[in-house]
């Protein structure tokens, strides 16, 4: 069957690298929408309760209407853009994204607000993994780590920036929030169709027995496996994770204000986007395999000093330091993923996108009773113990099936 993508940086029309760079950077801006829109609402929790006269659980409840279908999505969005052409695919999802932003700026309640959440996360389901995938088409091969590097630093600006733009608007509109993600969703989806048109794709070869095959060729290639593996236990162990820290840090003995808790995470979101860059270097200089133990072995460090801090200094320094690791070890694993298997790289990458945020969903029902009845420390050493796993996982690895190996 012919593949969709063949071609795919001449369909884009760029012929020159400052041309395919700004190709990379809507590509990039495309991809963090999800966090932009998850992280902006954080501020906001307040003021919808109030807007709707909710409890607090009704408002909870509405992230998991978005990270259901977003992580249940994720599974098949990027397989089914192996057979039809991505970025037609990725418009759709922008599309969506539109309606659903659209929808949560008008909704009246609770009940529709929720349902435009639901609509958001099928729109990101269709954009994340067909952002890496994407990247994996256009992108030349000896530069794959600097480019996977810089959609890190992206996904890091998005972390950092998402709470400042949700606390801006909390004070004056909060409705203006999804209304602005709807106009980013339309215009990225403008700019993508202008950007790579529209191909027409013929579906007469296409089958689920054609679809399914691609899963069973994923599935058995032993390095998907691995960084999904990977995937799942950096997600369980850093995002999921995370809530429980800003929760310890409010308590006594540290009793940090919320100003204090916002700036400590955001600093470690901007040392993201340095060490993000950082890591695509080394990438394409030693190989994304050692990248990945390197990042996995560093994050060691700081996570054993966290086990003996008991001020705020140290906290801001090892956070910062854990946060930075953790890019290494991420990049490592996104580059691996669309180089271990070239002619299913949205397979691939929707087997690893469901991997991580699978982690990131079912860390705080796992943790939380651990935290509660034991403390932050048996969270710190058990992050260490998956830390080191993630170190041996990377040794298994086959060098030949891998992407700048």
């Amino acid at each position: 069957m012919a593949d969709p993508h063949e071609g795919l940086h001449q369909t884009c029309n760029v012929n020159a690298k400052a041309k395919l760079n700004l190709v990379y950077l809507l590509i990039y801006l495309v991809a963090i929408l999800d966090p932009l829109i998850i992280l902006s609402y954080t501020p906001l929790v307040s003021i919808i309760k109030t807007t709707f006269k909710v409890n607090i659980e009704l408002i909870a409840i509405s992230l998991t209407f978005h990270m259901l279908p977003f992580s249940f999505l994720n599974l098949f969005s990027g397989t089914l853009s192996d057979f039809y052409y991505r970025p037609k695919i990725l418009t759709y999802g922008l599309c969506i994204s539109t309606i659903g932003s659209l929808l949560g700026a008008l909704s009246p309640n609770i009940l529709l607000f929720s349902i435009s959440r639901t609509i958001q996360g099928v729109g990101s389901a269709l954009i994340i993994p067909i952002t890496l995938a994407l990247l994996g088409d256009i992108a030349p091969r000896e530069a794959m780590g600097t480019i996977i590097g810089s959609y890190g630093a992206f996904f890091s600006v998005a972390t950092t920036l998402a709470p400042l733009i949700g606390g801006f608007f909390a004070v004056r509109a909060w409705r203006l929030v999804p209304l602005i993600f709807s106009v980013y969703s339309l215009i990225g989806a403008l700019l993508i169709r202008v950007t790579f048109g529209a191909r027409s794709v013929s579906r007469n070869e296409t089958s689920w027995r054609h679809i399914f095959h691609q899963y069973e060729r994923v599935v058995r290639n032993r390095n998907i496996i691995l960084v999904s593996i990977a995937g799942f236990f950096l997600f369980f162990t850093t995002q999921g994770v995370q809530p429980f820290i800003s929760d310890f840090l409010s308590l006594p003995p540290l009793l940090l204000s919320n100003e204090e808790i916002g700036v400590l995470f955001a600093i470690m979101g901007v040392t993201g986007i340095v060490f993000s860059f950082v890591g695509g270097i080394l990438i394409d200089k030693i190989g994304s395999r050692k990248t990945m133990a390197l990042g996995f072995l560093l994050m060691i460090v700081p996570q054993s000093l966290l086990l003996f801090s008991e001020s705020y200094w140290p906290y801001l320094i090892w956070l910062s330091f854990l946060g930075g690791f953790q890019r290494f070890a991420l990049n490592s694993v996104q580059t691996l993923v669309v180089g271990s298997v070239p002619n299913a790289k949205g397979a691939a990458s929707s087997i690893f996108n469901f991997a991580r945020y699978l982690g990131f969903a079912a860390a705080p029902v796992l943790l939380a009773r651990i935290y509660v009845t034991q403390g932050i420390r048996y969270l710190y050493v058990l992050n260490l113990i998956l830390y080191l796993t993630c170190f041996l996982v990377s040794k298994f690895i086959n060098r030949g099936n891998q992407l700048n190996a």
